[in-house]
């Protein structure tokens, strides 16, 4: 015998479901995106990590970027999001315009404007 999973009408959801539904509401699908599964090569800096090792990082984490194939619409997606110090479509999310980590010998990307 086989259990066949049900989702929940609204009625049926619990707080923390319903919570989860309004966040991911309108959230952009990337799939197929190269990141999936190297989350932690675009993470922030860890408490007492050594500079260098969190370049080394993003540095990886931007040359993944290059080759995914959902880039673009990464880019316009990242265009909304606040500095967070992590990587989001190969740019250093809180980095001034002269941390660029791109140097994979692609073009450059369009830079993502922080508002203050």
């Amino acid at each position: 015998m086989t259990r066949r999973k049900t989702t929940p009408s609204a009625g049926q959801q619990s707080p923390t479901e319903l919570a989860l539904v309004a966040i991911l509401t309108g959230t952009v699908r990337l799939n197929g995106a190269a990141c999936i599964g190297h989350a932690n090569l675009f993470d922030p800096p860890g408490d007492g990590e050594p500079g260098t090792a969190v370049d080394a990082r993003h540095r990886a984490a931007a040359r993944l970027c290059w080759t995914c194939p959902v880039l673009d619409e990464c880019r316009t997606w990242a265009e909304g999001e606040p500095s967070s110090h992590t990587v989001i479509a190969a740019q250093v999310m809180s980095a001034p315009p002269s941390a660029d980590i791109t140097d994979t010998g692609a073009p450059d990307p369009p830079r993502i404007e922080q508002t203050a």
